[in-house]
């Protein structure tokens, strides 16, 4: 790994906000009410000080923890990657010349942690900080993400993309699993051995709106592994890639089970196995999120399979 965490670093797209900078708090917000102790512009993870949530007495609604920062190690800027005459124009020391790329070189790596960040707003160019722009300005340890769409329209295509990484050999490789809908989520990926999945195919709909809750196993054997810098149609595939296997299902809306109606869970997303039985079938546990709602239980559905 390097000084600037770029060689060998998985770069992270979200930092902890330290704080608000003083100079554009004062000058820049400008808040009705407001005194200049640092108490009271500190994120809740901030360097060198244990935070508590009493200590956020404006509400912890109105607190960000975490804000994404992504396209690292890669310097952008709104317009798109900072360049040189847009560099000879930038006046701070977030960015350097790195091997001919410019990079942020203040907490690449998803690890680092100097991946937090102090906000300082920027000019909405993205070149000089203190301005009033607090998003996609520039993505040097400020906030900045590549969402131009609302949810509903970035649902576009079928073609996911599924890394493996063999940590013995040190390689990883790409597949393409397809998606039965543009409009499904995937959530948990569960390895039952070195070639074969489970991955939960969901529509995220709960009760009986309930379209399709399915646990899929895939095999990878015969699935063409994906160049690291191909880009994919979204709703079908060039004839020389073949996307992962899906072997069978495992359908939680199957009436068998009892599980469909008003009492469906919107979020099925949790998989682990628990004992081998001793017809040699295997225990599924699948889980569900309640995001931590009091009037909505988690629950956990127990199957036993053969894989």
């Amino acid at each position: 790994m390097d000084e600037y965490h770029v060689r060998g670093a998985a770069a992270g797209d979200y930092g902890c906000i330290n704080e608000v900078h003083k100079r554009v708090f004062e000058e820049v917000l400008v808040p009705p009410q407001f005194n200049t102790r640092v108490e009271d512009r500190e994120g809740p993870l901030v360097k060198q000080r244990r935070m508590k949530m009493r200590d956020i007495v404006d509400g912890l609604s109105n607190t960000i923890m975490l804000a994404e920062s992504a396209g690292k190690p890669t310097a952008w800027l709104a317009i798109g990657k900072m360049t040189p005459p847009s560099f000879a124009l930038y006046n701070d020391d977030k960015v350097i010349l790195h091997n001919g790329v410019y990079i942020t070189n203040d907490g690449t790596g998803w690890a680092d942690p100097d991946s937090g960040f102090t906000v300082n707003g920027a000019t909405a160019d993205g070149l000089k900080k203190y301005g009033p722009v607090m998003i996609n300005a520039i993505n040097a340890s400020e906030v900045f993400a590549f969402h131009v769409l609302n949810v509903e329209e970035k649902w576009v295509g079928v073609n996911t993309r599924m890394l493996q990484i063999d940590l013995v050999a040190g390689r990883q490789q790409q597949f393409v699993y397809q998606l039965e809908n543009p409009k499904h989520k995937l959530h948990e990926i569960l390895a039952v051995d070195s070639g074969r999945f489970l991955v939960i195919e969901q529509d995220g709909l709960g009760g009986d709106l309930a379209r399709f809750k399915q646990i899929v196993l895939i095999e990878t054997g015969d699935a063409t592994p994906l160049p690291e810098d191909s880009a994919l149609p979204p709703d079908h595939l060039p004839d020389n890639i073949r996307p992962v296997r899906k072997v069978r299902t495992l359908d939680l809306l199957d009436p068998a089970f009892g599980l469909a109606g008003p009492g469906m869970p919107e979020k099925i997303e949790g998989l682990c196995f628990g004992p081998t039985l001793p017809d040699g079938r295997r225990i599924l546990v699948i889980a569900t999120d309640n995001d931590f709602r009091t009037d909505q239980d988690s629950m956990f559905y127990v199957f036993a399979v053969s894989l």
